[in-house]
């Protein structure tokens, strides 16, 4: 069984023998009783559930601390992260890069007031995010950049080159 994933025209197809849609070899993941699991996809169904759970119940709070939503891709021989933050400046966003992988995080602060002539409102939210992505080994951090355009966080990072395979020969012992 082979897996391909493409998320563009654009995009490198990501294929790999015996392993479920959706996993490359690149992915963060971990093995229970030979069954193999994505870390990273499971915490975003957390994160959507949780989501949508506090949606439900408290449509005000849910819209504070929701998490950004991300595009994580492998394009052009790069490593391209996309984060919609709307309603945010590049003043409030926060971007780190460590060998463990990306952390965005940020601060909305909302404030509204509605005045008319016997009556008034005033409503201040703040709420803050924090969002950690995991990297492909063979991303290059040193060479990170993040650009900041109409709400959208794009984070780019170079990938080094596959290493070289060696073969070595296999003797018996005598």
């Amino acid at each position: 069984m082979t897996s391909e994933r493409s998320y563009g025209s654009d995009d490198k197809r990501i294929s790999a023998p015996n392993m479920p849609e959706g996993m490359t070899p690149e992915k963060e993941s971990a093995t229970s009783r030979g069954t193999h699991f994505n870390l990273s996809e499971v915490r975003l169904e957390m994160d959507k559930l949780w989501e949508s759970v506090m949606a439900g119940r408290f449509p005000r709070l849910a819209s504070i601390h929701s998490m950004p939503a991300l595009d994580v891709l492998e394009r052009d021989g790069k490593v391209l992260v996309r984060a919609d933050l709307p309603g945010l400046s590049e003043d409030e966003v926060t971007v780190e890069v460590d060998a463990d992988g990306v952390l965005i995080s940020g601060e909305k602060r909302d404030e509204r007031e509605l005045k008319e002539e016997n009556y008034f409102r005033s409503e201040r939210t703040h709420g803050k995010f924090t969002r950690r992505i995991s990297l492909p080994a063979r991303a290059d951090i040193e060479n990170a950049s993040a650009i900041f355009r109409n709400g959208v966080l794009e984070i780019e990072m170079p990938m080094r080159p596959e290493p070289e395979k060696k073969r070595i020969d296999v003797r018996s012992e005598s």
